[in-house]
């Protein structure tokens, strides 16, 4: 009898097995994971990142909803995520942990790819029963080979965390990359991606594949990209033009509702000090960061103001003030709420 998609994914969930000598396809797999690893329990050092991009990627609220938008005040990636997100996603009301696990089995078992990727999760985490790292490095192995986009993230983050070396790096790009031209992909996921190998190439390579990480940071679309290539250019002032260039893109970035573009472009300001104006356009972009920052950040932004009018003159402070509100009319778009 001839095995279809759904037969191999059975086949699949049993447990990895030797028979009569001959390694089992799912055992190879196991092994070549193992040895890009080294040592399996460095997965754990990655969880809370995997966590967070299970609870931003496919939901089981209902067996058939999908949600493959991150929702609404999802935190970046990477971040820290934790198991109450990830059973808040996977676990219906009244379900216990062992009975989600079992459902969740269940529809991985008849072909659902996004339900094998989120049972990884359950053994990754021991959610609803034993916890089995291998088996669920294998279960989010195959999601990603078959082509799932969420899963191809998740293996690149977990080749970027619990390796070192040239070898899982290159893996890492390598989902990473799969991820970002996956045509399933969202723009969120995609976008994701895409930072998350330019920064590989930007820290990887010391300093040898900067053009690389632009090109990937460029590619992303996103608000995030243009920050992450201002950002470079911040970090790396011996490029051509580099300071130019990270002011346009951060002023670009901070254009488009990147908040965090606003405190950057201060700090680039006042690095400028020999200038007239450098103090006046640092109080402008900390005025502007104050007024979109998050309640825990406008304290620091606070003090930062404060030293400035320590240094500036009445008449400078009135300028500064008239920068940001002029700078703030020309762009309403950037205070509108994320």
């Amino acid at each position: 009898m001839t095995l279809g998609k759904t037969g191999r994914h059975l086949r699949l969930l049993e447990t990895p097995r030797r028979s009569r000598g001959v390694v089992s396809p799912a055992f190879s797999m196991y092994v070549f994971r193992m040895r890009c690893f080294r040592h399996l329990r460095h997965i754990t050092r990655c969880l809370p990142l995997l966590l967070l991009l299970a609870t931003t990627g496919t939901g089981f609220a209902t067996d058939s909803c999908l949600q493959d938008e991150a929702p609404e005040g999802a935190a970046p990636i990477p971040c820290v995520g934790d198991v109450e997100r990830l059973q808040d996603l996977y676990i219906q009301p009244g379900e216990s942990d062992t009975d989600a696990r079992a459902r969740i089995e269940l529809m991985a078992q008849f072909g659902r790819i996004d339900a094998t990727r989120a049972l990884a999760f359950f053994y990754l985490c021991g959610i609803g029963g034993e916890q089995d790292e291998a088996k669920g490095l294998e279960l989010l192995t195959y999601a990603a080979e078959e082509g799932f986009a969420w899963a191809q993230m998740d293996l690149g983050i977990l080749m970027q965390m619990t390796g070192n070396d040239e070898e899982s790096r290159t893996e890492a790009l390598r989902w990473y990359e799969a991820a970002a031209d996956n045509p399933e992909s969202t723009e969120y996921l995609r976008s994701a991606a895409c930072i998350a190998a330019g920064t590989l190439y930007e820290y990887a390579g010391n300093g040898q594949n900067l053009d690389k990480a632009l090109v990937w940071y460029e590619k992303s679309g996103s608000p995030d990209g243009l920050f992450h290539r201002a950002a470079l250019y911040a970090h790396n002032p011996s490029l051509d033009g580099a300071a130019a260039k990270a002011a346009a893109l951060f002023e670009e970035a901070a254009q488009q509702g990147m908040r965090q573009a606003f405190a950057q472009l201060a700090n680039l300001a006042i690095m400028r000090h020999g200038e007239h104006d450098a103090y006046i356009r640092g109080f402008a972009w900390f005025t502007l960061a104050l007024e979109t920052a998050w309640s825990d950040e406008k304290p620091v932004l606070e003090q930062e103001l404060s030293a400035l009018r320590e240094r500036m003159s009445p008449a400078d402070i009135r300028k500064g003030e008239e920068f940001a509100a002029a700078w703030k009319n020309a762009h309403p778009e950037a205070f509108i709420p994320q």
